[in-house]
């Protein structure tokens, strides 16, 4: 193995999609850098995601979106890499009219921010796709979203930014940072010990746990995601659709991802009741989207905290190579709402694939971006609720200009850790 690098002038923690783009951008900002990763690249979320570059939301994340949409067009290029990227739009379906007048307010406020989307009626969304049926009355559609490999994303960012002159250190994860006078002084890995004045947690749904090593409360919660991958089918759209109980998108070879529309499953842990005020408003609003389990995770986290144990020493020893368990319901519910959706398919479409992975979530499911008060020189860039691979290239592009230049291109001030503090949140538009 190689020797891990003395001193650094950022570290990043966390070789997914955003921080692997951090990196990438900081090191053609000039910076010197080291990228650690606790098990491989892209070895999480940033691998099990749908793939989907998408803008529906909430406006405070509308200018960092848009950026990212700028830039993924360009990127396979910039990249030297295929990344199976196709700008196709999308539709997210009313299933009735409430739904449909909720969608209509949303265009609008997504049309006042600057984002191409418009209400369709049924007819108009069919003949952009004639195979599409099912029980709904119109949908939202962006020409501008649009879908790539997530694998293939991630792993070519690193790629990139190992040319241009990062250091990447994988099966290294990171037990400890050291704070002098106020700012970031040392980062303490399972390699070694690395001077730098500047840190940057991209870990994802371990990001809370990063945090707390220099004190920081992030509010955070981690929720189990089933997708599954069929086999291939003749390509038929290019578009996402989300709506009738489903999500879905056809990648190039023809195979479809697919997904429950917005079911997932919540595992819960001791950090659970400690975010629980955080939460609670957010989980009054979706609860019939979110399934809370109390199992074996809950078990497993309370032995994790026993003095004796190896997780007291190595905080993420029990996180490497972890797969987390499908939920096989949700994989036969989504594949039969497919089908009704689609009846073209039935017959014809199975499941060759499934998996989960953990999306990391905030309270107002907006990220935190930037520099931590009272830390100088700790960054977050975690909490994209879903959006992360979306947001990526932009982020990315955000955190080198916030770190040498010291202040971002787009407004990103919803984004701050001190919000929570602050009791200001930003919930999606009604």
């Amino acid at each position: 193995m190689k020797a891990l690098a003395s001193e650094a002038d950022a570290v990043v923690i966390g070789a997914g999609i955003v921080g692997c783009s951090t990196a990438y951008n900081l090191t053609k900002r000039g910076l010197s850098v080291v990228l650690l990763e606790k098990g491989e690249v892209a070895g999480e979320q940033s691998s099990r995601n749908w793939g989907w570059v998408s803008q529906l939301r909430n406006p405070h994340e509308a200018q960092l979106q848009m950026l990212s949409q700028s830039i993924w067009p360009t990127l396979s290029n910039e990249l030297n890499a295929d990344l199976e990227w196709v700008q196709g739009g999308s539709l997210y379906l009313a299933h009735d009219e409430d739904e449909f007048a909720k969608l209509s307010r949303q265009t609008e406020i997504m049309q006042g921010v600057g984002m191409d989307v418009q209400m369709l009626s049924r007819s108009q969304a069919r003949k952009l796709i004639p195979e599409i049926n099912g029980d709904w009355t119109g949908a939202y559609h962006n020409r501008t979203n649009g879908h790539a490999d997530p694998v293939k994303t991630t792993t070519a960012f690193a790629r990139a930014a190992q040319e241009s002159g990062v250091k990447l250190y994988t099966n290294c994860a990171v037990e400890g940072l050291t704070v002098a006078d106020g700012g970031i002084a040392c980062v303490r890995s399972e390699l070694g010990k690395i001077r730098t004045p500047i840190v940057i947690c991209a870990a994802g749904a371990w990001s809370s746990v990063i945090g707390r090593m220099v004190g920081l409360n992030l509010p955070q919660r981690k929720v189990r995601a089933t997708v599954c991958r069929t086999n291939p089918v003749p390509r038929f759209t290019e578009m996402n659709v989300w709506g009738a109980g489903v999500a879905v998108r056809q990648r190039i070879d023809g195979s479809l991802i697919v997904a429950g529309d917005g079911t997932a499953d919540y595992d819960l842990t001791l950090d659970s009741f400690r975010h629980m005020k955080d939460f609670w408003p957010a989980y009054k609003g979706s609860w019939r989207n979110i399934r809370l389990r109390l199992g074996r995770e809950f078990v497993r986290d309370i032995g994790r905290r026993l003095p004796w144990s190896e997780s007291r020493r190595h905080p993420f020893a029990h996180t490497v190579g972890i797969e987390p368990e499908p939920n096989n319901k949700k994989i036969r519910d989504g594949m039969e709402k497919l089908q009704l959706l689609y009846p073209h398919l039935a017959g014809q479409v199975r499941v060759e694939n499934s998996w989960a992975g953990y999306i990391d979530g905030t309270p107002d499911r907006i990220p935190v971006i930037g520099e931590v008060p009272g830390v100088d020189g700790f960054y977050f860039a975690t909490g994209f609720s879903g959006h992360g691979f979306a947001m990526a290239p932009g982020t990315g592009q955000v955190m080198a200009e916030l770190i040498v230049d010291g202040g971002a291109s787009v407004d990103i001030s919803a984004m701050r850790y001190t919000r929570f503090e602050e009791g200001i949140l930003y919930p999606e538009p009604e």
